[in-house]
Order: structure tokens, then sequence, then C-alpha cells
């Protein structure tokens, strides 16, 4: 038996950390001389992919998050942000708040699964005001947002300021994109029966893609159904 505990610590509480996480406990199930910890700054799992329906309201939030400790019941879990790794000294600082004391947790392996940002190839007014679509806060925003722009056209009288409210472009012609501009359509066009000065011809969405088609990658039968499904509803 092995004087002291192997610590792997994963960092991340996305699909890649709590799949890894969970496979880890798996294997070493039986094994007390592992200590497993798992770091996330939510205590839920995102189902990512149905953010575009918390934006439509299809969905509800709850249908759409874990507790990790329901997923891994064996590690250890902090709800923290990490502030710092020091691979010689093989320790992670994590951030303390007024509500929360930080902790250094050292490890013997390191799994880092924090996920990735988006990419706004230096463009600093795109990154300012635009809306991201990663946490469950930034779907809510943006639902938020489209119901602000609605008010806002419904009572504005000059026709080109409200053509600009009620224009929207979404960037990305990928999955998540597109899924997202179709949701986004469909909560419009539903939601604008309640405004009396505003109609579903009044609203405009712009998909833009770096690629020749959306979808890119896949079969050319999908991609041509989807581009023809978006242009006709609008």
């Amino acid at each position: 038996m092995a004087l002291t505990k192997k610590r792997i610590l994963v960092l991340g509480g996305g699909f890649a950390g709590v799949d890894c996480t969970r496979k880890l406990e798996s294997y070493f199930h039986s094994d007390y001389d592992i200590e497993i910890t798992l770091v996330s700054d939510d205590n839920f799992l995102l189902f990512t992919p149905m953010l575009p329906q918390i934006v439509a309201g299809t969905v509800a939030p709850r249908h759409i998050v874990m507790p990790l400790r329901a997923l891994c019941k064996k590690a250890r879990i902090y709800e923290s942000v990490v502030r710092d790794i020091d691979p010689v000294q093989q320790h992670v600082t994590l951030e303390g708040t007024p509500e929360k004391i930080g902790v250094r947790i050292h490890y013997d392996y390191l799994v880092i699964a924090l996920g990735s940002e988006t990419n706004f190839f230096g463009l600093k007014n795109v990154e300012k005001h635009s809306f991201t679509m990663k946490t469950l806060a930034d779907a809510i925003s943006l639902r938020n947002r489209l119901i602000d722009m609605l008010e806002q056209a419904e009572n504005e009288k000059n026709p080109k300021i409200k053509e600009r409210l009620l224009t929207f472009v979404i960037v990305g012609g990928g999955f998540a994109g597109v899924e997202t501009a179709g949701e986004i359509n469909d909560f419009l066009h539903d939601a604008v029966s309640y405004y009396h000065n505003t109609k579903k011809e009044d609203i405009h969405f712009i998909l833009v893609e770096a690629a020749s088609t959306i979808l890119q990658g896949f079969n050319k039968r999908l991609t041509e159904y989807a581009h023809n499904k978006l242009e006709k509803n609008g």
C-alpha cells in the first residue's frame, strides 16, 4: 500500500472535464490510494448545444443542467476559478472572493480541460458589442436583448432606426450559429404578434460565414436544406 495518495486534479467542469473525471472514478473505483479532484466555475454541467433553445424559451434552463455531484460521486469538487498554475511546485491556486477563501491544491497529475474562448480576431468593437453563447447567463442575456429590441422598435417613428433595431447578425455558419439563427428567428416571429406597430417583415437576419457555404464539411444535401430553410423562414 502506498504511503501517500496519488492526487489527480482535473480543471474544467465541461464535457471533457466531467467525462475524464467519471472515467477516472470508474477506473480507480476501488483504489483508495488515488484522490481525484475536479475544479469548475459552476457546480453543474451545462449542455451547451441547447443554449439556443434557452434563448427562444422552448426549453427551461433546469432541463440543460446536471449537478456535478450527481455525476462525479467519488471526486472532491471545488466550485471556483483558477487563478494560477505552478507546474514546478505542482499546485493550482483557486481565486478567492469576499465569500470564498482562496485555496491551493497540490497535484501529482494535472488534467487541463478549461474549454475555449470565442475568437474575435482582434476586432475590439465586435468583442465589446456582441453576445457570445458559452454560458446560461449568455443565453438569458441574449434573450433579454432581443425582447428589448422589440420594445424599442415598437414605438420608433424613424424607419431607418427601426430597421437597425430589428436587424440581427449571427456570426458563424456551423451548427451553433445556424441553430441560434433558427431559434432566434422563430422566437421573434412568434413574439412580434404581440406588437401592434411591428410586423414579421420588419425583422431581418444576417448570417455571416467565412466559408462558401454554411455547415462546412457536412453532407451537401444537409447544407442545402439548412440554407433553404433559413432563407424561407426569413
